[in-house]
């Protein structure tokens, strides 16, 4: 499958299917990312699970975040993972993230001249 970039920005839709209700989210493919993040008031509305906590080190610091157990649809496939609740700041086209949890499934090849991504299951 070839992706067409949005907003010059790497971005694909997931979806977190919730204990109570389910959310579409434009994601920012993220390889830099372990693990793929909702804003985390989104994963209380889903009804998530909590899962605990986890630290991360990022470009601003040591930083802890709450983890929550997520069904994710990706690719017409679902995974069952465990996601962060994380509140992005600033202005962004997106506000999740794709993490190397879901990128891991697939082969994928950038193509930064053509501003695309072909992803095709591993």
């Amino acid at each position: 499958m070839i992706v067409k970039y949005e907003d010059d920005l790497p971005l694909m839709e997931f979806t977190i299917i919730g204990n109570k209700i389910s959310n579409t989210y434009r994601g920012y493919l993220d390889t830099g990312s372990t693990t793929t993040s909702i804003p985390k008031k989104d994963a209380v509305e889903l009804g998530l699970e909590y899962a605990g906590q986890t630290y991360r080190v990022t470009s601003a610091g040591l930083h802890i975040f709450d983890l929550y157990k997520a069904k994710v649809s990706f690719v017409q496939k679902e995974y069952e993972l465990i996601v962060i609740g994380l509140e992005l700041r600033g202005k962004f086209p997106f506000k999740a993230l794709i993490g190397r949890d879901l990128l891991d499934h697939y082969k994928m090849c950038f193509d930064g001249v053509k501003r695309e991504l072909t992803i095709e299951s591993a």
